[in-house]
């Protein structure tokens, strides 16, 4: 299994462990995933949304049962997260984390490893709950009284969408350093709330995101052909049938159904985070077929 697979295994088979109303130690799950301690707790790091209490070095929840407000607001966070989106009602959804029996377990999932970047998110995430502003640098660009709104993982990537100067505006999280909390409390627009509740908006990246990619030239004379919104910008002819090329995009959006609908003739050379989301959408379908 490659990391995010273990990860995936770890996670179902703490959450699985967790709700069946075991006791869980770190010790214990270091020696049985054969990883180190540190490793545990960050995946107990990932599971912060679900009450889970900590006694006499034992991790525990409470039986999940739909009389226990706890396992209320169990399935109120995951369901506001989008996960009630993988299950056809919510009574499959208490069973597959209440029942002993494993009956579910997520493989493949195609997500990055967030543990190297686990202060920025949680700084974001009390910053978005309190509605304080943030100063950050993304890209080597400093940007102030960003307006925290939703961290939103999108292809396995975690971004921040944000509002900054009135112009709603995305940050991946990874890219993120020097991020400063301020004290001072902004509001809410409540166009720009319903927009990501009906995920109907369309963020931009912080400023023109650049991708250098090899595409089968045959490719790009049909995209050139179509009505596009996307500018190509060739840099070189390969001589073999592939072609060099520049995209500039602000919307993340817009440029992955481009990207896939070239597969298998293109290899994203950078940036290197582009490429792995793109890799990541490929093994996530894959897994669906197998």
């Amino acid at each position: 299994m490659n990391k995010s697979e273990k990860l995936a295994y770890r996670l179902s088979q703490i959450l699985s462990r967790l709700h069946s109303g075991e006791k869980l130690s770190l010790i214990d799950l270091q020696q049985e995933f054969g990883v180190h301690e540190r490793t545990v707790l960050r995946d107990f790091s990932r599971l912060a949304f679900l009450p889970i209490e900590r006694e006499d070095g034992y991790y525990f929840l409470k039986q999940l049962d739909h009389r226990n407000p706890k396992a209320l607001l169990t399935l109120n966070s995951l369901s506001s997260m989008g996960v009630d989106k993988l299950f056809p009602d919510r009574a499959v959804m208490t069973q597959a984390l209440s029942h002993k029996t494993q009956a579910i377990l997520f493989r493949h999932l195609p997500i990055e490893d967030s543990s190297r970047f686990q202060t920025t998110l949680r700084v974001i995430a009390n910053a978005i709950h309190q509605r304080n502003t943030l100063t950050l640098t993304c890209q080597r660009r400093r940007y102030h009284r960003v307006e925290p709104y939703q961290l939103i993982n999108e292809h396995g990537i975690w971004h921040l969408v944000s509002v900054l100067r009135n112009q709603s505006y995305s940050f991946r999280v990874a890219e993120i350093t020097e991020l400063v909390q301020h004290d001072d409390i902004y509001t809410p627009s409540p166009s720009f709330n319903e927009k990501l509740i009906r995920e109907e908006l369309h963020w931009n990246t912080q400023g023109i995101l650049e991708v250098i990619a090899q595409v089968g030239s045959r490719r790009i004379d049909d995209y050139q052909k179509s009505e596009q919104p996307m500018a190509i910008q060739v840099l070189k002819e390969l001589g073999y049938g592939s072609t060099l090329i520049s995209i500039e995009t602000s919307d993340i959006h817009a440029l992955m159904p481009v990207l896939k609908s070239w597969l298998p003739d293109i290899d994203v050379i950078s940036p290197s985070w582009v490429k792995q989301a793109l890799v990541r959408d490929v093994e996530a379908y894959l897994a669906t077929c197998s």
